[in-house]
């Protein structure tokens, strides 16, 4: 997955985020040969959760009136990590 400016949201913590998803999604893929996938996806798992759950907090905070349909997609994202 490859992270470019359209994707920015312009909050940093959120941005900052979800550039260390798309790299740990990268870095899935080169250590599938490693035998380091569990390790990766562990984190990812747990990370994933992190993200969200900040990402709505600021939704709620800033009135996002998407916020429910896009906790949507983030609990669809979990449901297949």
């Amino acid at each position: 997955m490859l992270w470019n400016k359209r994707l920015e949201t312009g909050i940093e913590q959120i941005d900052e985020q979800h550039k260390e998803l798309f790299r740990r999604i990268d870095a899935l893929n080169d250590v599938s040969n490693k035998n380091r996938i569990p390790e990766t996806l562990a984190f990812l798992q747990e990370y994933v959760i992190k993200h969200f759950t900040d990402e709505q907090l600021l939704h709620k905070s800033v009135g996002y009136t998407k916020a429910s349909t896009h906790a949507g997609y983030h609990d669809a994202f979990i449901r297949t990590l």
